[in-house]
């Protein structure tokens, strides 16, 4: 969010005065000075007044927060409602696993299919994987790599993204209060692309039983 002239939207909480600009001078009365009643560019108390003129934030880049005594609730179920909307999941069921463990993944030899409309739940799943579903990393970042050509057995991933989604629509990220203790776990493992024999690495850091 860009708040345009923000520093003028501070409230002074002390008397401060300033000389009379020299094009709006009060004539008789030149020697008198005014009284600033609100923030301006150039006080040093204008970042400070700003800044407390801030509320605690509910939503930042589309992220809902949650407060309790118990922690951080982070959730984006109106994102994921767009989602689902937007790519007509009605008819598509649900699934409990976002990733077939039988299908293997491999390059569409053949023609494109619909590769734009792919390109677009790609990136609408990107950015919510990104913020609070990381139990769709590992497919998305096999899917992703097929953007360029997306063949009939990419789609069919993408729907069961998408049912799973539907079936775990109330899932949230939770960041207990106590004890806030931060974990890192990393895995690798050889030649898990059969394609072209190259092998992956992957890391996570939780704080207080959420990933970060």
């Amino acid at each position: 969010m860009d708040v345009k002239i923000a520093f003028l939207n501070g409230d002074l909480d002390e008397e401060i005065y300033m000389v009379q600009p020299k094009c709006y001078v009060v004539l008789g009365q030149e020697k008198k000075v005014y009284r600033v009643v609100k923030s301006l560019y150039g006080l040093k108390q204008a970042p400070k007044q700003w800044h407390e003129n801030i509320r605690l934030a509910d939503v930042i880049l589309g992220i809902q927060i949650r407060k309790s005594s118990e922690g951080l609730i982070l959730t984006q179920s109106h994102y994921m409602d767009k989602i689902l909307e937007k790519f007509s999941t009605d008819d598509f069921g649900i699934a409990r696993a976002p990733i077939d463990t039988i299908q293997h993944m491999s390059k569409n030899r053949g023609e494109s299919i619909n590769q734009v409309e792919y390109a677009r739940v790609i990136n609408s799943l990107m950015y919510l994987m990104s913020c609070i579903r990381p139990t769709i990393a590992f497919i998305m970042r096999i899917l992703s790599r097929f953007t360029s050509n997306p063949g009939e057995n990419h789609w069919k991933a993408i729907v069961r993204i998408l049912r799973y989604l539907k079936y775990t629509q109330d899932y949230r990220l939770h960041y207990s209060r106590d004890p806030a203790i931060l974990e890192s776990f990393s895995v690798a493992s050889w030649i898990s692309n059969i394609q072209d024999t190259k092998d992956t690495s992957g890391y996570v850091f939780t704080l207080g039983g959420g990933v970060m």
